[in-house]
């Protein structure tokens, strides 16, 4: 698919070892597609995810023994990440390509951790879990309606969602969307980004 290039993450007491394609080779081979977006949101690892895993690494109570299924993935950290403790893993995406990634390169390392190709705005057969994760998937205002859909089916579930987003802008309408659901904020500094947090129930 691309070349790629091993990176090890470290989060507590845990590793976490990935293949990472080459953005270079990324950005260029999706310049060729005529894509509207020249890098693909998956194919990095985004300081909210790292973020959400150390805020994860902090909190095992919130995933040991729990299914866990993380939406808009990407690469997969913190997914990756619960897949020692967790009862189950599900990772998904809108992208084809970052499963495809998943099951080229991940697949057989985590082969306790299931893929979805999953796209919100249109598949409403949401996966059970006891714990959902999401990182920097409120980036489009577009998209509010739908991740308010999927907040408001799991909170109804009583399911454990855990958001985190950096302090840009257009985040600051999200958050007075999901203001009724936040049961607690952890601010996390990553690559000197501030990170926010947010466990949602």
């Amino acid at each position: 698919m691309f070349p790629s290039t091993t990176q090890e993450f470290v989060f507590g007491d845990q590793t976490i070892k990935l293949q990472l394609p080459v953005e270079a080779a990324v950005q260029e081979w999706y310049k060729t597609q005529d894509q509207e977006t020249p890098f693909p949101f998956w194919a990095r690892i985004w300081p909210s995810a790292k973020a959400l895993t150390a805020f994860l690494a902090n909190n095992k109570q919130v995933y040991e023994n729990k299914s866990v299924v993380e939406f808009g993935a990407g690469l997969g950290l913190p997914a990756f990440f619960t897949a020692s403790a967790a009862a189950s893993v599900l990772i998904t995406d809108h992208a084809r390509d970052a499963m495809e990634w998943f099951m080229q390169h991940h697949a057989s390392l985590y082969q306790h951790v299931a893929q979805q190709h999953f796209d919100w705005a249109t598949n409403h057969a949401w996966p059970e879990a006891d714990c959902v994760l999401m990182s920097d998937v409120n980036y489009r205002d577009g998209d509010f309606k739908d991740l308010m859909r999927l907040i408001q089916h799991y909170a109804s579930l009583q399911t454990t969602i855990i958001l985190a987003t950096p302090q840009r802008i257009i985040a600051r309408d999200f958050v007075q969307h999901i203001a009724p659901y936040v049961q607690s904020t952890t601010i996390i500094e990553v690559d000197e980004h501030p990170i926010s947090v947010y466990v949602l129930g």
